[in-house]
Order: C-alpha cells, then structure tokens, then sequence
C-alpha cells in the first residue's frame, strides 16, 4: 500500500510506523486505508462540494463516538482512542481547517436536506429561497481558511445553521 509521505508525517511516528509494518495482514490493511482515507478526507483543502462533504463526513466519523468507529479502528489494529486524539490534535494545530467556500457547501447541504424533508410548500420556498442566497458557490473557489478549534466548533455549527458566516 503506498502512503502519501506528508500523510505519514503530519500522522507522526508511532502510527506511521504501524502503517509501514510490513507484517499486517491484507484485512489489517484493509481497515487502515478505511483510516487513512478519513484523515486525507478530513485534512483537504478542496473547494468543491463533494471535498467538503467528504471532510464533514470523516469530521462527524472521528468524532462521533459510534461502534463503527470503535470496529474499524480495532480491525487496523489501532486503538481507537489514539486515533481520535490524533484527530482532535490536528484540529487543535489548526491542520485540519474548513475554507468558507467549504463551510457555504455545508450550509448548502445542511438546506438542501432540510427542503427534501419539508412537506410544506410554503416552507420549501423559504428554504430553497434561503438556498439561493448562499453566494460564491460557483465562484472562484480561493476562499480564505478559516480555522477551527474544538473551543469554537459548537458556535460554528450553529453559524453555518443560522447562514451568519
């Protein structure tokens, strides 16, 4: 399995070199690239929608405490505490950051969601409404980063809800 060495480095020694051991099994390795794929997710910088879909997703599965998470880790043969902390490290040092392009694309995602489970005609028009002011979405995707901390992510969940980003 190759691994992007900047992945390797930014993942720091004692999981990189589980990762090199040539001694796993192909289901062990299986499983590692699972974990491998989430941090790549987790650490693009992408602009397009599926990027920072990808990069929401993998957020909510490193952080979300789910028995999937737990099994995935464990089939790697990592211990998964480790590898949540890793996560939350990356995020504390600001490696792992949305763009405001990527935020507008949640925001677009956490609408369009909204608009599909919504019966009331008068509510979808508010909220497709409410969709078509999100701005810069087919714009030159060089938004500036913005940084998140664990410290702020509650208030920026809550500012990508209320559309005040």
């Amino acid at each position: 399995m190759n691994y992007s060495l900047n992945l390797l480095k930014i993942l720091g020694i004692s999981i990189s070199r589980e990762l090199i051991n040539g001694q796993r099994t192909p289901e062990e390795r299986l499983f590692q690239a699972i974990i491998l794929q989430a941090f790549e997710d987790a650490l693009n910088m992408g602009q397009h929608k599926h990027d920072a879909y990808a990069k929401q997703d993998s957020y909510d599965w490193f952080t979300n405490d789910t028995q999937n998470f737990t099994n995935i880790c464990w089939f790697a043969s990592f211990e998964p505490d480790i590898i949540r902390s890793k996560f939350n490290e990356l995020i504390s040092n600001k490696t792992i950051r949305y763009t405001k392009i990527q935020l507008k694309w949640l925001r677009y995602r956490w609408l369009y969601k909204q608009y599909r489970q919504s019966h009331d005609k008068a509510e979808r028009r508010k909220i497709l409404k409410e969709i078509k002011s999100i701005g810069g979405l087919k714009e030159n995707p060089r938004g500036k980063n913005i940084i998140i901390t664990t410290k702020n992510l509650q208030g920026l969940r809550e500012q990508i809800m209320k559309n005040t980003i």
